[in-house]
């Protein structure tokens, strides 16, 4: 008879610092929807969040840091879910992707896309998700070269090429979604764009 090992128990102090984690986050998150990110100052974090400023720098670095760090958390759900299922033929696994991102950012809600939109105009916030960016065009990367070595694509498919397109499609479409506030489906329509860019791809 098998049993399922359950997962230790947090200790107090542990979950303490988890707890203040989520305070500070929360409080900083409520302000920047309120003020926005560059009024915001990290005495009304702290405060909002009723912890000292020490504290606040336990944990992160800057303000910039606090919106960097959910935003990270955000995507390394969306990418644990890109390799779900290698098994879908490519259009059908990037249309999975989007989905997934979709859904996770519509379950954040009205304030996180709101912040979003400042992390995709803005230069010094890009720079925060710089590692994402990376990982994201490694995912694309991989899911193009499959369907080459399996025969969907065309055999001098330029992956790197076709990588940076999608990218730069799934970026300004990204971006659209974020500023008008979700008022399309994000996947679908990255799914029509992808549909005309993968015929020029296909084998004959």
């Amino acid at each position: 008879m098998s049993h399922t090992a359950t997962p230790p128990a947090l200790s107090r102090r542990h979950r303490k610092k988890q707890e203040c984690q989520v305070q500070i986050e929360a409080a900083a998150l409520f302000l920047f929807k309120k003020r926005g990110l560059d009024a915001t100052r990290i005495e009304e974090i702290t405060e909002r969040a009723d912890v000292a400023k020490g504290t606040f720098f336990n944990y992160y670095e800057s303000k910039h840091d606090v919106l960097a760090t959910r935003c990270r958390r955000l995507a390394r759900s969306f990418l644990a879910f890109a390799h779900s299922d290698p098994t879908r033929p490519p259009r059908r696994q990037l249309f999975a992707f989007f989905t997934a991102v979709e859904a996770l950012f519509r379950k954040e809600g009205a304030t996180l896309l709101s912040l979003y939109s400042d992390v995709l105009v803005r230069p010094d916030l890009r720079a925060m998700d710089a590692d994402v960016e990376e990982k994201i065009i490694n995912y694309y990367g991989s899911v193009l070269e499959k369907g080459r070595a399996t025969g969907v694509f065309r055999d001098d498919l330029d992956v790197d090429l076709a990588t940076r397109v999608i990218l730069d499609l799934w970026s300004a479409t990204l971006r659209l979604w974020v500023m008008e506030r979700a008022s399309f489906g994000l996947a679908e329509e990255l799914d029509r764009k992808l549909g005309i860019l993968i015929q020029g791809m296909a084998k004959a």
